[in-house]
């Protein structure tokens, strides 16, 4: 059978429920994830409708790996970035993104290819074989949702066959970075994945503004291969130090870096908590102190700033310690 045949038979039989999506996923340096949730994501029920993964110049095998999965299935779609330098979870790690999915809805607006829904995974994740199906099933059954994910669980080392939950983020309801998915029309109204410090947050904040709720579904379950915020690329302290002044960037006041540091400390369930909070305590401070530039956006500025919203955290907080001590 040709590409064309496979690409529209794959298309045809993807149709059936209107559940189909296109999954953007970069990758620099993955030759040890990327077999892996090759594996993972051909093998769901509900498969993408086209995957474009995004080559940012690794200098392993990891374009060779993706060339190869895409002679042995035609909906995976290789682009190779000439990116020099180390990897960067900044600005950068959103323009390779936003590329990706620019990228992958002009090729399908060009060939024709329908779609619902934009999901984006990076490449040290792992899935079950159902977990886009039942992600789109329930953006399809509730059309009030604009953004959602499940929930993650970390391997601490690849030979360790255990997972542990992480549960490290203050407001438990949003969609984390990788494994999440649009409805499309929320990806449209919201600019789509904007090239900033924090591109999830400023998606889910633009999401809720526009009137569209987002969730992290906690019944579903995907897996990360690393400690999140290292990337495997850089150290702990300094991946949380990131974190804190992502959080400075898009105008996060005080009282709230306070509160997201004491919920990683006393909730993140791991023995590097400590080291943990205070790192993205000393990340906020550090360009609290320094008066380092934030996001252009006054609209996520007021958003982020606004106390009020940090007080209704707290009472999360509080409830969620409660929960603990019980």
């Amino acid at each position: 059978m040709s590409q064309l045949n496979q690409e529209k038979q794959h298309q045809e039989g993807q149709g059936k429920e209107n559940l189909d999506y296109i999954l953007i996923t970069p990758a620099k340096n993955e030759e040890e994830s990327l077999p892996d949730l090759i594996k993972t994501v051909s093998s769901q029920t509900a498969l993408p409708i086209a995957w474009f993964i995004i080559d940012d110049g690794s200098k392993d095998r990891t374009f060779e790996i993706i060339t190869n999965a895409s002679k042995e299935h035609s909906w995976i779609h290789p682009l190779r970035l000439k990116s020099k330098g180390g990897y960067d979870m900044e600005e950068h790690y959103s323009r390779v993104c936003r590329t990706g999915f620019n990228y992958g809805r002009h090729f399908c607006k060009k060939h024709w290819i329908p779609y619902g829904f934009i999901a984006l995974s990076d490449a040290d994740t792992a899935y079950p074989k159902d977990y886009f199906f039942k992600l789109t099933s329930f953006l399809r059954d509730n059309g009030e949702y604009g953004i959602v994910s499940g929930r993650y669980l970390i391997k601490s080392r690849r030979d360790d066959p255990a997972y542990t939950e992480s549960r490290e983020f203050v407001g438990m309801s949003d969609p984390y970075g990788t494994g999440r998915i649009w409805r499309r029309e929320t990806f449209e109204e919201t600019d789509g994945y904007t090239i900033t410090k924090a591109p999830d947050t400023v998606s889910n904040i633009m999401a809720r503004l526009n009137g569209w709720k987002i969730g992290r579904l906690n019944f579903i379950e995907f897996y990360q291969m690393r400690e999140t915020s290292t990337g495997g690329r850089t150290d702990l302290w300094s991946g949380y130090c990131q974190r804190g002044r992502r959080y400075y960037y898009v105008g996060g006041n005080p009282l709230g870096s306070i509160n997201n540091a004491l919920y990683i400390l006393l909730f993140s369930r791991s023995k590097k908590s400590l080291v943990k909070g205070a790192a993205f305590f000393s990340g906020y401070f550090s360009s609290y102190l320094k008066r380092e530039r934030r996001t252009e956006n006054e609209v996520i500025r007021r958003y982020m700033g606004d106390y009020m919203g940090i007080l209704s955290n707290y009472r999360l907080f509080i409830r969620s310690l409660i929960d603990n001590v019980k």
